[in-house]
């Protein structure tokens, strides 16, 4: 079974349709990359998948249970002027599994410190989160969504406005978590970055345009579609799209199609 299966899901804001028929399955194992323009509807595919967004038609499916998933909210969203430690705001994640107005035990300490280390962040359990540099802030959201040890793994914007070390940190602990058999899934502009690191990538534009292997996703008129990016650019390049030899009267052939998700 896999760890996150969406099918036919439309969403909407009012009268403004942000996801129209999306189908798209996240295994377990995975490390994919949901990739798109500004306003594609990445965010609110990952709130969909929490149950945070009401879906105007589909189903979305869910190994265990969805307060269980960890998440990783894009970091301007967190209050980080509020007085409290990183010791205390990694503990907030376990509220659930603590209960509320109850004191955590000797269980939740260890949980709490195990996260931390798994984000190379032990020894600084008693710093005030308003201290923190950009790229320790994401590394205690991160913790914060470790602490329950979830099979499945959002992630909203996880790089943005990080220093290299930071990003390659973090890299490296998405890619560790899949290959114990988590499912990672997260929301990047960096499309390079994706293309090099993921194991799935996933384009989306108010509906999923491809999903697949990156080296799958190499079809110029995919990014096109998505992207609007054009032979002469440097981008282009970068991601190693084959223009030479393609067929260009055909549909690409990776474009994700409902029947072939897994029932």
């Amino acid at each position: 079974m896999s760890a996150v299966v969406v099918r036919d899901v439309s969403a909407a804001y009012g009268d403004r349709t942000v996801l129209e028929n999306v189908n798209l399955a996240l295994d377990s194992g995975d490390f994919m990359g949901l990739i798109g323009p500004n306003g594609a509807g990445k965010t609110t595919l990952l709130r969909a998948v929490l149950g945070l967004v009401p879906r105007t038609s589909g189903t979305i499916t869910v190994k265990g249970r969805r307060r269980d998933i960890g998440y990783v909210p894009q970091r301007h969203e967190f209050a980080w002027d509020f007085p409290i430690s990183v010791e205390e705001t990694v503990m907030t994640g376990r509220v659930r599994r603590i209960g509320w107005l109850r004191r955590p035990g000797t269980e939740d300490y260890e949980a709490v410190l195990r996260a931390l280390a798994r984000v190379d962040m032990l020894g600084f359990q008693s710093r005030p989160i308003g201290q923190l540099s950009g790229g320790q802030r994401q590394r205690v959201l991160v913790a914060r969504a470790l602490v329950l040890k979830p099979d499945i793994l959002l992630l909203d914007e996880p790089f943005t406005g990080l220093d290299v070390p930071s990003q390659e940190l973090l890299t490296r602990l998405f890619r560790e978590l899949a290959a114990e058999g988590k499912a990672v899934m997260m929301t990047t502009h960096d499309l390079i970055g994706a293309m090099l690191t993921c194991t799935k990538i996933a384009m989306i534009n108010r509906t999923v345009i491809a999903s697949g292997a990156p080296d799958a996703l190499r079809d110029p008129l995919l990014w096109e579609r998505g992207f609007k990016i054009t032979a002469d650019s440097h981008i282009a390049h970068a991601l190693g799209l084959q223009y030479q030899g393609r067929a260009t009267s055909h549909e690409p052939r990776m474009e994700v199609k409902a029947h072939a998700l897994p029932r």
